[in-house]
């Protein structure tokens, strides 16, 4: 059973507990079936070291198994916000780089809506990567998060979180320049999918787009058929019976 993060408001703490994995997933997918305005979450393995420590900075400080992701266009190109800044991608391109992309669809998404959804996300192409703004949301996203449960911010995280959101709700976001969560969030905000306030908080991670429920898991694309998943992730078949909290270092919270 795959462990899944489930937020404590009373603590403010992650903890990781088993899931109930009801029957196979969705497996796997190719490049043809996927739609105009699917969501590509990425969990990165044995790439080149500089790179890797990013995405496991990523995933630690925002309690996840994925670390990057991106809109669908069609025609096998994604628009992704990189290091490099925001560009159209060929998909086979992405599915060498990762282990595989978890791929997520909103259902009722067709007409004005994906239009809408695809004309935001294509004018991001060209912008730099807003890397300062993307090292501030893990802690726009726990002050953001203890707000959704009516919680007052008591950890520093969450103090600093709360008046990073004020001040970017006062200032704006960055010019010309994105991070990839936040991409897909401006990109679904366009349509009414997500709200304003949420837009502006800039507080959701790539983990967050798959935890939140607000899209359909369709299944995963991959080089592999039998890729590997990092422990967190949707798929993966663990062996634990209690229920810990979120440390530093996920490694030490998976041994027996």
């Amino acid at each position: 059973m795959p462990l899944i993060p489930e937020y404590d408001p009373l603590t403010g703490k992650t903890f990781l507990t088993p899931g109930l994995k009801i029957g196979p997933y969705p497996g796997r997918l190719s490049v043809r079936q996927l739609q105009p305005g699917d969501v590509l979450v990425w969990y990165a393995l044995g790439i080149v070291k500089k790179d890797r420590k990013t995405h496991t900075g990523i995933r630690e400080a925002t309690e996840g198994a994925y670390s990057h992701v991106g809109i669908y266009l069609g025609n096998s190109i994604s628009i992704d916000a990189g290091p490099d800044g925001i560009s159209k991608i060929h998909v086979g391109n992405l599915i060498k780089a990762f282990e595989l992309g978890q791929v997520l669809r909103y259902r009722g998404l067709a007409g004005k809506r994906r239009r809408d959804v695809l004309a935001k996300a294509c004018s991001f192409d060209g912008y730099a990567y807003a890397k300062s703004d993307a090292y501030r949301m893990p802690f726009r996203r726990a002050a953001y998060r203890a707000m959704e449960h009516g919680k007052k911010s008591r950890s520093i995280v969450e103090y600093i979180g709360d008046y990073l959101i004020k001040r970017r709700l006062r200032s704006g976001p960055p010019k010309k320049s994105i991070y990839c969560s936040q991409m897909v969030v401006e990109a679904y905000g366009a349509a009414n999918i997500y709200p304003e306030e949420v837009v502006l908080s800039a507080a959701i991670s790539p983990n967050d787009l798959i935890e939140n429920n607000d899209f359909e898991y369709m299944g995963f694309i991959s080089k592999k058929t039998n890729p590997n998943v990092h422990p967190l992730d949707i798929n993966a078949d663990v062996q634990r019976k209690n229920r810990v909290s979120w440390k530093t270092n996920w490694f030490r919270l998976l041994r027996p």
